[in-house]
């Protein structure tokens, strides 16, 4: 059996998730942009500025829990969010609680604990820190958001009953939020609005019409939602819907003016009959209501799986490519006027960027979640 013991490796020990090609050359940026009713139209071609891999991430710390110390131990971790100082805070959907460790790896407190009373959880999904340094919880098992203070005291909690399959909510500099929800119907619509700290509406910026059961769409199905989207570190919003085949996505102000939309050059993949096993299984795997559900394909894969910033602006996109040889996962990055500025492949999933670190969960070799820190070195 493997020992949870946690332990902290806080020397460099190598380069990991670097680019498969350590050489870049830089070129002249191709694309165009140009106003059209308002707003800029960022057209990039295939080919990005640099000819190879751009950063560096160099793993200085990781975290695998502690079997001494239950309160410690990773059981089925997902989600995380890091403050102003470092602090990590860690979801553990299992457990029902909030793992918080400081900068240097050590163990701080447990905020939490599964139950239906006030400041327990029932199945938490998402956390935020909020610009005051509060931690917002969303628990899709009561259908609530909790508050908590930075020291783990219980605040307050919104309910959510009135919002179905509330998903979110990202926080902005000015303490809005940022989320989806589903209004049931026959004809059921996601909407991706801008909301006060009551939850009060203050703006839509796009809707969407889904499928309804038992019709599905498999990316749909498989991202729980049809809009991508995510949050800049001054609070802009990008967002795309993954049913649109072009690689296309919109940028909204402080405001909700819509001010960009970002366009790329790129080669479609098509859905091979493998792919679809495989997604299905993703999907469902061996869920007794599979048969009972009618799953429709695209010719090709969606342009983009995943949508993040680092905390200068700079876009990641999470593509669909397939990766040969475990060289890990392709993404497209771009700078803070949206021009493609390289591809390149990372063998961890970029989660948070923050003050020259990048802080992901991932694998060990035995399969348990750690979660890990790595040093980032820009090289253009």
């Amino acid at each position: 059996m493997k020992s949870m013991k946690r332990f902290i490796v806080l020397a460099l020990i190598g380069i990991a998730a670097l680019g498969v090609n350590c050489t870049k050359q830089k070129s002249e940026w191709k694309g165009t942009m140009d106003v059209e009713d308002g707003v800029t139209m960022v057209k990039n071609p295939k080919e990005p500025i640099y000819d190879g891999a751009v950063l560096e991430l160099t793993e200085d710390l990781m975290l695998t829990g502690s079997e001494e110390d239950e309160e410690q131990m990773f059981q089925s971790i997902n989600t995380m969010d890091v403050d102003e100082q470092g602090t990590m805070y860690i979801l553990d959907e299992q457990a029902g609680n909030i793992k918080v460790f400081g900068s240097d790896g050590n163990f701080l407190q447990s905020i939490g604990k599964k139950g239906p009373g006030p400041g327990e959880f029932g199945l938490p999904i998402s956390l935020a820190i909020t610009p005051e340094h509060n931690i917002v919880v969303n628990d899709l098992g009561q259908r609530k958001l909790l508050y908590f203070d930075r020291n783990g005291k219980y605040l307050d909690q919104t309910s959510l009953v009135d919002k179905f399959l509330f998903l979110g909510p990202m926080i902005t500099q000015d303490g809005s939020m940022v989320a989806i929800h589903t209004v049931p119907g026959d004809k059921p619509e996601t909407y991706l609005k801008k909301f006060g700290p009551e939850l009060d509406p203050i703006l839509t910026f796009t809707s969407v019409i889904i499928e309804r059961p038992p019709v599905a769409d498999i990316f749909v199905a498989l991202h729980m939602s049809r809009l991508m989207w995510n949050v800049t570190p001054d609070g802009r919003v990008v967002w795309a819907d993954i049913k649109d085949p072009a690689y296309l996505l919109h940028e909204h102000g402080l405001q909700g003016e819509h001010i960009r939309k970002i366009i790329k050059d790129f080669d479609p993949i098509p859905i091979t009959s493998e792919d679809r096993e495989r997604l299905l299984d993703r999907a469902f795997g061996d869920n007794p209501t599979r048969d009972q559900w009618d799953v429709r394909f695209p010719d090709i894969f969606p342009p983009f799986r995943g949508i993040s910033f680092d905390d200068e602006g700079r876009l990641f996109i999470r593509r669909y490519e397939r990766a040969e040889n475990d060289e890990g996962e392709l993404y497209d990055i771009f700078d803070e006027e949206r021009r493609y500025v390289a591809s390149q492949r990372f063998t961890v999933n970029p989660l948070i960027w923050k003050k020259g670190f990048m802080y992901t969960i991932d694998e060990d070799a035995e399969g348990f979640k750690v979660v890990k820190r790595y040093k980032v070195k820009w090289k253009m």
